[in-house]
């Protein structure tokens, strides 16, 4: 993979820095989300409608996901890349933590490699290097 031409390579640094900014402020507000969600709606009651939200929600975000990225394959690498290093970050973070390293914790780190290993297989496919 050689980006030769300076603005791809300053592109795909910009897509990656905001898209870690966008995932930092997800998760500093992730915890007043789930306050709000438990205090305003009894979860275990309402358990198969966000079962069914949440499935509906990832077939949606998947497709546009897919169509983003035959648009904008730079764009859509360079927030793979920030997206894989925000789960490994959050995986290492939240198993330090905690004291609970698990086996859930291994899963999720080795889905952030997957994730990057796919962000800079999408780098490579660009057709104009």
């Amino acid at each position: 993979m050689m980006l030769t031409d300076k603005n791809k390579w300053l592109k795909a640094v910009a897509g990656v820095l905001l898209s870690l900014l966008v995932g930092v402020i997800f998760l500093l507000s992730l915890d007043r989300l789930t306050n709000w969600l438990y205090i305003s709606f009894n979860l275990s009651q309402y358990a198969v409608s966000y079962t069914i939200a949440g499935g509906l929600f990832c077939f949606l975000a998947g497709y546009f996901g897919y169509r983003f990225r035959e648009k904008q394959r730079l764009w859509y690498a360079s927030v793979e890349i920030g997206v894989a290093m925000l789960t490994a970050g959050a995986t290492v973070y939240n198993a330090l933590t905690t004291d609970q390293s698990s086996w859930g914790s291994l899963l999720a780190f080795s889905g952030a490699i997957y994730i990057a290993v796919r962000g800079f297989d999408n780098l490579a496919k660009i057709k104009k290097i």
